[in-house]
């Protein structure tokens, strides 16, 4: 394209930023909110009397004493129930930005020389044009949602049993920690897999610009 209007350049802002956020954002939880909360002390000392933020209060009577693993799980799906709120409409507009984009490029080629790139396999295994480039960073960032509802269902659903396991047992979740971090870490690891999908996107959108 020669010329660039203004909703063609906005196209491409939201569509870069909103990859990049939706990467950042989404490896955020497996880089630093999952490690954090595999830190936390699933025993804390109770003789240390002496910090400045101890409770008098026996421990028994404290309602979540003794359920280390039970809070971790209850904030990780506090953070899965947020994500899952926010990444879909994010995903669907920095998507949508993209099919924009490879709308208006397709459109500004001539219809002959369109239908020879569309029907030469060398327009696959050589040059491949922007349209192309935008189509698949659409493609591409918005599979975070397919992605999370069947990649990453199996573990989702076990964790989620965890959590309402914890509710109803109390302190005897307590015997399965090890059994949460292992399915933290696994829950982390597709997590970070899925973070890659949307820097993909935004790859995949930089090299239409280029090109």
């Amino acid at each position: 394209m020669t010329t660039h209007p203004l909703a063609y350049r906005t196209a491409q802002a939201i569509g870069f930023t909103g990859a990049a956020w939706l990467s950042g954002n989404i490896a955020s939880q497996s880089l630093i909110t999952i490690p954090a909360l595999l830190a936390i002390d699933p025993d804390p000392d109770p003789t240390a009397t002496d910090h400045p933020n101890h409770n008098t209060a026996p421990l028994t009577d404290h309602p979540n004493h003794n359920t280390a693993p039970p809070t971790t799980l209850q904030i990780w799906k506090r953070i899965s129930t947020a994500s899952s709120t926010q990444t879909p409409p994010v995903a669907a507009g920095t998507a949508a930005a993209f099919v924009y984009l490879a709308w208006t490029v397709a459109r500004a080629v001539e219809p002959p020389l369109l239908l020879q790139a569309l029907s030469s396999s060398r327009s696959i295994g050589g040059y491949v044009g922007p349209g192309w480039w935008y189509a698949a960073a659409a493609v591409v960032t918005v599979g975070v949602v397919p992605y999370s509802a069947v990649v990453m269902r199996g573990t989702n659903c076990e964790l989620v049993r965890l959590v309402e396991r914890e509710r109803e047992k109390g302190a005897e979740a307590e015997a399965e920690a090890e059994r949460t971090r292992g399915l933290l870490k696994r829950w982390a690891v597709l997590n970070a897999v899925r973070s890659l999908l949307p820097l993909v996107g935004g790859l995949c959108g930089f090299a239409a610009a280029v090109i």
